[in-house]
């Protein structure tokens, strides 16, 4: 029910300031039918055309505790083929953080995400969450930095990561 809100703010956005790109991110498509209004690639498909962003992004959390979401990669064919279909660059914000059932990741469960992303042409990569939130009933701990801003392990790995992309760049 919100698109016609967040076209006209993409729209004012977008006159007041043209060089930036508004960010508007997206459910990933294991969220109830009733919270989007029906199914998943139409939500996205629909978004697409009314709002009409700069940047296709969702976030999709796929490392549980002793298994990955099975939905993982068709969330990510769907925003692949939108983002396709109406020429909108894509973005994944991908799992960092461990929380309620989802596990502390590995440098190799983020390079799978990384690259996986890649694979399928996104443009964009971000972490999620930078800083762990501090709210002790959902178990965030090990982001990039704690709730201190120290750095954690997930800090080193993300830096090495980083590093890898930017010599991607180019290509």
């Amino acid at each position: 029910d919100a698109f016609a809100k967040l076209a006209a703010i993409n729209r004012h956005f977008l006159a007041k300031d043209p060089g930036r790109v508004p960010f508007i991110n997206m459910y990933p498509n294991y969220v109830p039918e009733w919270a989007i209004g029906g199914k998943y690639e139409a939500y996205i498909e629909k978004y697409c055309t009314e709002v009409k962003p700069k940047l296709l992004s969702y976030d999709h959390y796929a490392l549980m505790e002793g298994s990955e979401r099975p939905e993982y990669f068709e969330n990510m064919e769907i925003i692949r083929r939108q983002g396709l279909t109406h020429g909108i660059p894509t973005s994944f914000i991908f799992q960092t953080t461990p929380h309620f059932g989802y596990r502390d990741p590995s440098e190799t469960d983020l390079r799978w995400q990384v690259n996986t992303a890649l694979a399928y042409g996104y443009r964009a990569l971000m972490y999620f969450t930078y800083m762990t939130p501090n709210i002790p009933d959902q178990n965030f701990r090990n982001g990039i930095l704690d709730t201190e801003g120290r750095r954690t392990p997930h800090y080193e790995m993300a830096k090495r990561i980083n590093s890898e992309l930017k010599e991607l760049i180019p290509e």
